[in-house]
């Protein structure tokens, strides 16, 4: 992935996704907020997608909720390097 895919990646779905995220939401959270599908165009895989791209960029992390252990759900954090992309796309 050159400069410029990961630019591209990282356009105002992925700001408006990390933004959500800085709250700690956890992923059946994610994937049921109404705005953020309709973000994605009610593509539910490519929200998906896109949150795997952000913790191979290392700019999330899944942490499992072992609260309760009937739930395969996951809280979503932002990681050092996430929350300083944030502030400083939001500072511009």
């Amino acid at each position: 992935m050159n400069m410029s895919s990961v630019e591209e990646f990282l356009d105002d779905r992925t700001l408006q996704l990390l933004q959500k995220l800085s709250a700690g939401e956890t992923l059946s959270s994610i994937i049921q907020d109404k705005q953020l599908r309709e973000l994605f165009n009610n593509n539910l895989e490519y929200l998906i997608s896109r949150l795997h791209m952000l913790a191979a960029l290392r700019m999330i992390e899944y942490d499992h909720l072992i609260d309760d252990e009937e739930s395969d759900d996951v809280k979503i954090v932002l990681t050092s390097l996430g929350r300083n992309y944030l502030e400083a796309k939001l500072r511009r």
